[in-house]
């Protein structure tokens, strides 16, 4: 389910995956991968390389939870400063969850794609690529860039 968006709800992050056999829909350590729309697959499927596309959420609701950061930069320590510990614990707890997510699902597909982008900007094309192997995301300093689309495999 798609959060609403409208003049009195801010905007929500959204993360899209694709992998090469469909993803059942489900809920595992706090994250919801979900079916999307027909016309919102539609307007996806030009940014992906993969067939199957899911929208992956947090307790049910967006992305927001996941860390992303609008430009490409390094981890540095601060980056996450205005960040209470609670929440810092938490991104990194969804980081966690996701990545098994991507490893599980990496079982049956050659790469897992990901496509963090705000809500209504999904059909906007990536800004950019990014390659990732799965071991070697650290949780605690991984972050998405938003519309990058990031192509995942194991080593």
């Amino acid at each position: 389910m798609r959060p609403s968006v409208g003049p009195d709800i801010l905007m929500c992050q959204m993360l899209y995956i694709a992998t090469d056999r469909e993803l059942p829909e489900q809920t595992r350590h706090r994250l919801t991968v979900q079916a999307i729309t027909a016309d919102l697959d539609a307007k996806l499927a030009p940014t992906f390389g993969r067939p199957f596309r899911r929208f992956v959420g947090v307790d049910g609701g967006c992305s927001c939870d996941f860390p992303s950061l609008p430009m490409p930069m390094e981890y540095c320590d601060g980056i996450f400063q205005g960040e209470s510990e609670e929440e810092r614990e938490h991104a990194v707890a969804c980081v966690r969850s996701l990545m098994a997510l991507v490893s599980d699902a990496l079982e049956s597909s050659e790469s897992v794609e990901l496509y963090p982008a705000w809500a209504d900007h999904e059909a906007l094309p990536p800004k950019g690529r990014i390659a990732l192997r799965v071991e070697d995301v650290v949780p605690e300093e991984f972050f998405f860039i938003e519309r990058y689309l990031y192509d995942v495999r194991h080593q």
